[in-house]
């Protein structure tokens, strides 16, 4: 049990990079954090909670953003809208 953890730990501490919070990942992205946040799946867009982004323990907590995760999505809307495949 304790290994597991450990693996738990380290395993978010190397994912954490990508994980950033609303302002972060709209910077990072080159969009608003308004626009980032429009495009979650409750909001009519394409984003979807536990894979694009997680949402804190409370209301007030940070969503944090997969900023890689979040380009390759919208690189495949870009693709499908061109027709290419």
């Amino acid at each position: 049990r304790r290994q597991n953890e450990k693996q738990k730990t380290s395993l978010s501490k190397k994912n954490s990079k990508q994980w950033l919070k609303t302002s972060e990942a709209a910077a990072a992205l080159g969009w608003s954090a308004k626009y980032l946040k429009r495009q979650r799946e409750e909001k009519g867009g394409f984003l979807s909670p536990g894979i694009h982004f997680l949402y804190g323990p409370t209301l007030k907590s940070s969503i944090v953003w997969n900023v890689d995760l979040i380009r390759g999505a919208f690189h495949r809307r870009g693709v499908e809208a061109r027709g290419a495949k």
